[in-house]
């Protein structure tokens, strides 16, 4: 079969190929990088068989694409961890979302902090179990058969509600099984570095005549120290926004300390910093200046062409 990639090039391939033997035959680092993969401009998972020709794009961190398989993943991780700490937790939804993914549960107690610190690690688990993830499909009445038999009456009214002629699949991981119209990566040990972020109150469907369900909030990154520094940015929003200074100080502690640590071996003698980190280090000797004062104050200090070089880029940290 004929697979057409993103730069115009056909490559034959035998029949039943998956898009992650495709990324292996052009390098394993490609391979190792792919999260999912675009299928004829559609998104899909990556571990898929395919037959008849394609064009093929591959989706890896980088990709809007990939982050949300990567994240999707990440809330069935989540879901996973909760059904084993907690059996009696109704099932609702669960996507990726900007930066993150949530999952709705109905459960007897609100969440508590302490709560997703046990989850986390459940979930830290589930990723060393390296459980692979699979796709089947089935008939709407048997669909709504397993959901009633496993006692989750959110997904029984979810799948009720789709069109008649809706393919009904699910994905299996382990002991946990999900409706879910993907896509996903290939097994459970591909997701790190997930974080919990916080626990709320959520009305199924968004109706406030409906039944108050407790969403859990969270992100995934691939590499940690892009995870690091996201928790960072927010802690840094989340901080009061007057110059309370006890809060400003503690803003400006938190981001300085995290990108010297980051770039400590440069801080010192800036001059050897390769030319990619040289800003960051001029974050570091800045960052609490853009914390503690405004902005005309920092104009003041430090003048227009500093403003214009590094003003915004240190505020985006």
């Amino acid at each position: 079969m004929k697979i057409t990639l993103p730069d115009g090039s056909v490559k034959e391939y035998d029949d039943g190929i998956t898009a992650l033997d495709i990324a292996q035959s052009i390098s394993p680092r490609l391979r190792k990088a792919t999260y999912a993969a675009e299928i004829d401009g559609v998104r899909s998972d990556a571990f898929t068989q395919l037959h008849g020709d394609h064009t093929v794009k591959l989706l890896t961190f980088a990709d809007e694409g990939g982050r949300w398989t990567y994240r999707h993943t990440a809330s069935h991780m989540l879901a996973q961890a909760v059904k084993r700490l907690f059996p009696n937790a109704k099932l609702a939804i669960g996507p990726a979302i900007d930066n993150g993914f949530y999952y709705d549960f109905d459960v007897e107690k609100a969440f508590t902090p302490d709560d997703l610190k046990v989850i986390e690690k459940e979930i830290e688990k589930i990723a060393q179990e390296d459980l692979p993830l699979e796709r089947f499909e089935l008939p709407r009445e048997e669909a709504i058969r397993m959901m009633e038999e496993r006692g989750e009456p959110y997904k029984v009214e979810l799948i009720k509600d789709l069109p008649e002629d809706a393919t009904i699949s699910f994905y299996k991981q382990g002991d946990f099984t999900d409706l879910c119209a993907g896509s996903h990566v290939e097994s459970t040990g591909r997701v790190k570095n997930i974080k919990l972020m916080s626990a709320a109150g959520a009305y199924w469907r968004g109706n406030e005549k409906n039944k108050m369900l407790q969403r859990i909030y969270g992100t995934a990154f691939e590499k940690k120290a892009d995870l690091e520094e996201y928790i960072i940015c927010v802690v840094c929003a989340e901080m009061p926004g007057s110059f309370h200074e006890e809060a400003i100080k503690a803003q400006a502690v938190a981001a300085r300390t995290y990108i010297y640590n980051k770039y400590k071996k440069f801080t010192e003698n800036p001059s050897l910093a390769p030319d990619e980190h040289k800003e960051s280090v001029v974050c570091t000797d800045y960052m609490h200046c853009c914390a503690y004062y405004s902005k005309e104050k920092l104009k003041e200090i430090h003048g227009e062409e500093w403003m214009k070089n590094y003003y915004q880029k240190i505020v985006d940290c």
